[in-house]
């Protein structure tokens, strides 16, 4: 037999999409050395980078919807590829499923905005069409088509935060990501652009964030966990298992930047050996031992916490040209 090499295709990455835009990979491996090394980021640097994050998960990873940002700058040109990408994947579902599944993967798919809002964001069947007596049997094939096309990812609730993670499953109990953050933007309301850009106090899109950081981890090799304790406000929104040490993660994408949770799992109850807060901010471990990382960072973590350094040239330097690729865009730019 000859030998195949078999590839997932996805849509881009944050630093791909970088890359569209015109930073190098010398860029780019500065945040990764800095990310992975725990090195405070130059601070206009990183405010750069949680703008252009931002951005990113407007558009997504579609080459076609990244294109139209590069070329045009023009959200509302974006929000009409991303349309028209709908589309496609709703003709897919029409001709490469079965008749009796094709309403529910579409309304499958159209529930993910509202089941990421609701419910600590589990996902629940009888919300999909608001039949109270839906089942996983009656959506079970729509939604592992969906998985099996790429289009969505499960994120699994655990009963435990102790390796081997795929052991502590909670059955029955999952979210629903969608594996391109540009779809979910474009499923929202038409004025997402702006309000998600100004950091809006009175809007709620902390779903994208989420969605955001669960595509960069499983871009990254990371299988999608959280923990949810029964009868208790405490929940993570990510675990994660490199090399069998435990990590918790939570995400934090508004003007709160407080992590009740975090600090109860890690500190009291000892879930896990490290602790990440993803917020709005640089590089620095706290007087708690929780290490704090920009939002875009799972976009450039290992699967692992010791590596060499990669080269980067001069501080300054980067900045320079951080600033000769991002300075020349146009203020009405998303």
């Amino acid at each position: 037999m000859g030998h195949v090499d078999f590839r997932d295709m996805w849509p881009m990455d944050f630093e791909e999409f970088l890359w569209a835009t015109g930073v190098t990979e010398e860029h780019t491996n500065y945040l990764r050395e800095c990310i992975n090394n725990r090195k405070r980021i130059e601070p206009i640097i990183c405010d750069r980078m949680n703008e252009e994050f931002r951005k990113y998960i407007l558009v997504g990873g579609f080459p076609e919807a990244v294109e139209t940002y590069v070329e045009t700058g023009s959200y509302h040109k974006v929000l009409g590829k991303l349309k028209d990408i709908s589309k496609v994947i709703g003709q897919d579902a029409e001709k490469y499923s079965s008749s009796t599944d094709r309403k529910k993967i579409k309304k499958c798919i159209e529930s993910v905005p509202q089941q990421l809002s609701t419910n600590r964001g589990k996902f629940i069947y009888s919300a999909i069409e608001k039949n109270p007596n839906a089942s996983r049997r009656t959506y079970e094939n729509a939604l592992n088509w969906l998985e099996e096309s790429g289009l969505i990812r499960y994120c699994y609730n655990l009963t435990q935060t102790v390796s081997p993670l795929i052991m502590r499953v909670r059955q029955g109990s999952f979210k629903v990501y969608l594996t391109d953050t540009g779809i979910l933007s474009s499923m929202l309301k038409e004025d997402v652009a702006e309000k998600f850009m100004k950091r809006d106090s009175h809007s709620d899109y902390g779903i994208l964030m989420e969605n955001a950081i669960a595509c960069a981890l499983m871009k990254n090799d990371h299988p999608l966990y959280f923990y949810e304790k029964a009868n208790s406000t405490l929940e993570i929104d990510f675990i994660l298992s490199i090399h069998g040490e435990i990590m918790g993660v939570e995400v934090k994408s508004g003007r709160d930047k407080r992590s009740k949770s975090l600090k109860e799992a890690y500190l009291e109850q000892h879930m896990f050996k490290h602790a990440v807060k993803l917020s709005e901010g640089n590089v620095f471990t706290d007087e708690n031992g929780i290490q704090n990382l920009p939002l875009f960072a799972p976009c450039f973590m290992r699967m692992t916490y010791k590596e060499d350094s990669l080269p980067v040239r001069d501080d300054e330097e980067l900045m320079a040209a951080f600033d000769a690729v991002l300075g020349k865009g146009d203020p009405e730019r998303i």
